[in-house]
Formats: structure tokens, C-alpha cells, sequence
């Protein structure tokens, strides 16, 4: 994961590397360092395994490769199930899921499934939330106040996957 603090200029750029988690498949990244971003976006690998009342207020962004999921869907990634059937794993091991933390139920979310590591790569957190064509679940539950708010930070991340 790549941080901007300017989203247009690599000044300042941070790289935070998933093999750094305590749990590279089920971690959360730490934000506090980042500004206010901690209090709009939650960004973790793995899916959404209910709701936390930590990120109420917050995008909470999922990585997850599709293996991962498969391995879950009928448990804790249950809710996972509708879009399995059309996610190819070999043009996008991962996926990306966003929903918002105050969602009660794991069904209402956003995701995208369909696109290669080189398409994700070259885009931040929300030009590929933006670029979704794979499909939404469930209502948007985005203000216009929440959406500014998160849209201005989701620029300034980019998943960039590297092989180490």
C-alpha cells in the first residue's frame, strides 16, 4: 500500500507493505499517522466479519485475495456467496470491498472483482471505488458530507502489489 499525503506528488510518500501486519491475510492497517484519515477509512486485509463500533464513521476497505474468501464463504465470508460464481481468480486474485463501518449487516457493500493487479495497481483506493463496474450490494449509505470526506482520503492511497 502506497500513502500520498499530496495524491498528485510523491513527496512524502509512505509505503506500508502488507508482510509487515501481525496477519498479512486478516490484518488492519494502522492510520493514526496519517492526518485524520484514521477517522474516515479503515483499511484491512481479509473481509468483513461484521460490524465494529470503531469504524461506525468510517469506509472500511477490504483487500482480499480470492482464495481467501473461498476458504471462508461458508462461514464467516458467507455473505461473500452471490459474487464467487464470477470472480475469475486468474484475471483478479484480489479483490476490494468497501462498505461502511455503520452498515448493521455484512451485505451491503461495494466490491470489485473483475479487474488485474496492473489495473488496480495504477489507480488509488478511490478511482477504483469510482471505477466499479463489477457491481454494488445493497443501498449506498453515503451522505454527501461522509462521501467528501472519505473520497479526499481514499485519493491518497494506492494498493501496489509487488511480489517481495
Amino acid at each position: 500500500m502506497i500513502y500520498r499525503p499530496n495524491a498528485q506528488s510523491d513527496k512524502e510518500m509512505i509505503t506500508l507493505k502488507i508482510s509487515d501486519l501481525i496477519n498479512p491475510l486478516e490484518g488492519t492497517f494502522c492510520l493514526s499517522e496519517y492526518g485524520d484519515t484514521g477517522k474516515y477509512l479503515s483499511i484491512s486485509t481479509g473481509h468483513r466479519k461484521g460490524n465494529k463500533p470503531e469504524n461506525y464513521e468510517k469506509l472500511e476497505i477490504c483487500l482480499a485475495p480470492k482464495f481467501t474468501i473461498a476458504k471462508n464463504v461458508k462461514l464467516s465470508a458467507d455473505y461473500l456467496q452471490p459474487i464467487m460464481g464470477d470472480w475469475n481468480e486468474e484475471t483478479a486474485p484480489i479483490g476490494i470491498f468497501w462498505t461502511l463501518g455503520a452498515c448493521e449487516t455484512s451485505d451491503g457493500y461495494d466490491y470489485l472483482t473483475n479487474k488485474p493487479l496492473n489495473n488496480i495497481s495504477s489507480k488509488n483506493l478511490f478511482e477504483n471505488w469510482s471505477d466499479l463496474d463489477t457491481g454494488k450490494v445493497g443501498a449506498s449509505p453515503y451522505t454527501p458530507d461522509i462521501f467528501k470526506h472519505i473520497s479526499g482520503h481514499a485519493k491518497k492511497f494506492m494498493f501496489i502489489c509487488k511480489p517481495e
